[in-house]
């Protein structure tokens, strides 16, 4: 999952019900590691697993060196990966993920799609 921390109440609440909706299907998350649309999902998904009984959540942080210098992972992340670079950072979401969800963001999550797209 793709995006920007959310200011906007209701698109954090937003990207906290996908994110309970993919829990309930026993789905794991995997995100940028960052606060808001990074960190919402993941709560949502620890309610939903925690409504299905599911044990073997996995909440994946994917991030690389200026990302993580700048912001630390959120509390829910319990594995993270750290990749050289930007550009490999976007093909290891792309290599792992069964489906990208991308919510509200600016130009850097233009940028990604973008480069998601060309994968």
């Amino acid at each position: 999952m793709l995006g920007r921390p959310l200011n906007n109440e209701n698109e954090y609440l937003y990207a906290r019900r996908v994110g309970t909706q993919l829990g309930l299907r026993e789905l794991n998350i995997c995100t940028g590691c960052g606060p808001g649309a990074m960190e919402a999902p993941m709560k949502g998904a620890a309610v939903g697993h925690a409504q299905q009984r599911y044990k073997d959540s996995r909440f994946i942080g994917m991030t690389e060196p200026s990302i993580i210098a700048a912001e630390p992972p959120n509390p829910l992340v319990n594995e993270l990966i750290i990749m050289p670079d930007i550009e490999k950072r976007l093909e290891a979401f792309v290599r792992i993920a069964h489906g990208i969800i991308i919510f509200p963001g600016g130009v850097g999550t233009a940028e990604e799609l973008l480069i998601c797209w060309g994968f």
